[in-house]
Parts: C-alpha cells; sequence; structure tokens
C-alpha cells in the first residue's frame, strides 16, 4: 500500500533560508509491486492544493502534478 506523504513546511524549517533548507520529504512512500495508482496521484494533488504557498515552494511545483500519467518529475517519468 502506498502512503502518500505531503506535510506542510515544519516553522523550525521556515527560519532556515531557502537555499539551505532540507528537501521536502518523498511523496509516495512504501510503493507496492502495482506502483502508484491514480487515486494516490489524486489524493497527493488535493493535499498539495491546501498547502501554504511558502509549503508548496518546498515541494517546488512536483511535474506530477500536471500530468495525470505521471511527468519528467513522476516516479514513472524518472525510469524512462
Amino acid at each position: 500500500m502506498t502512503t502518500v506523504c505531503i506535510v506542510p513546511l515544519p516553522e523550525k524549517y521556515r527560519k532556515i533560508p531557502k537555499k539551505y533548507r532540507p528537501q521536502a520529504p518523498p511523496i509516495f512512500q512504501g510503493c507496492g509491486d502495482g506502483g502508484i495508482s491514480e487515486s494516490d496521484r489524486d489524493l497527493a494533488r488535493e493535499l498539495y492544493q491546501i498547502l501554504d504557498d511558502e509549503s508548496k515552494d518546498w515541494y517546488r511545483r512536483p511535474g506530477w502534478l500536471d500530468a495525470p500519467g505521471g511527468g519528467a518529475g513522476s516516479p514513472e517519468g524518472r525510469r524512462r
């Protein structure tokens, strides 16, 4: 079962200049044999949309948000 992990930027990271902030955690964790389902992507899109602007910037506008079947920034796109 895939875990979708989209969280707001932690308060302690907000104090760090953007250039030195740790990366955002992986969005899809624990992917099984079936990979990432479309419902997982839909959930991730919804969670991303409710984040504040600074948290969205932390995730750097993932490419999979725009491409329904994955994209250059998606795990599937990186395997191509």
